[in-house]
């Protein structure tokens, strides 16, 4: 029996092919597929996200969300704002950041701002102990919010997570279905906010498409390798040791 929470068709079939277990419904020889999909929905997390074009926009809207609510006068326009103003002012809360020092910082900063509660940070970067403090500080609630990249998720299971943050575009849909379910164990409402900026988008896409060269740099790339094994080789085929490393064949 194989478990999982979130799995795309190729971790499944992955998982199926290590195991054994046939994937498909076959007629012809009376197999039946061994895979159940279930549905994802969690009905008590409610799911939001806003664009922003400014940094600074971003986390004023974050302060406030987790500041007590000021008086707001009838003049107001923007109703979003105005309803999330303290909407994560209680409650237990993790904030997803993409690096380690947007973890870092942003932890300096609700804190500096005098958030109520306590702000660990948590990320890869930290030694085992340094996490271990932290995550205990959150787990027993001695810390409210919890500022973390990637790295905090797996293995945590905090029945009152009132909502999760996402500063950051997540990894992938999974990655996110994984991360907003920390958010509502104990069957009470809990919410899911994504405060992303419209440029991350694009910085986000080039980074999945071309791990962050572009094109012409990929083109001078590839020009400069053929003009090494053009001096290298001439027209032969040969072996060449690269670095100490072992022979290999190189083709121009």
């Amino acid at each position: 029996l194989a478990l999982t929470a979130t799995a795309g068709p190729k971790v499944i079939d992955d998982i199926c092919r290590t195991l054994s277990i046939p994937n498909y419904k076959d007629d012809a020889v009376g197999t039946e597929c061994g895979v159940r999909l279930l549905d994802f929905t969690r009905d008590n997390i409610d799911v939001s996200a806003q664009a922003f074009t400014s940094e600074d926009h971003r986390r004023t809207m974050l302060m406030n969300m987790l500041k007590p609510p000021r008086h707001t006068s009838s003049s107001t326009t923007n109703r979003l704002e105005t309803m999330k103003h303290g909407a994560l002012q209680t409650g237990s809360i993790i904030i997803y950041v993409w690096r380690k020092r947007d973890a870092e910082a942003l932890a300096e900063q609700i804190s500096g701002a005098g958030v109520e509660g306590g702000v660990v940070f948590y990320h890869g970067g930290m030694d085992a102990g340094q996490r271990a403090v932290a995550q205990g500080k959150f787990m027993r609630g001695k810390a409210r919010i919890c500022v973390a990249t990637v790295a905090f998720g797996l293995g945590i299971d905090k029945p009152d997570v009132y909502a999760v943050v996402h500063m950051c575009i997540p990894q992938s849909p999974e990655h996110y279905l994984q991360e907003i379910g920390r958010a509502g164990r104990d069957g009470r409402d809990a919410f899911a906010y994504a405060l992303l900026l419209t440029e991350e988008g694009t910085i986000r896409h080039s980074l999945s498409h071309s791990n962050g060269m572009t094109v012409s740099q990929v083109n001078a790339l590839m020009l400069r390798i053929r003009a090494v094994v053009d001096e290298a080789f001439g027209d032969n085929d040969r072996s060449l040791t690269v670095e100490g490393d072992s022979e290999r064949n190189f083709t121009s």
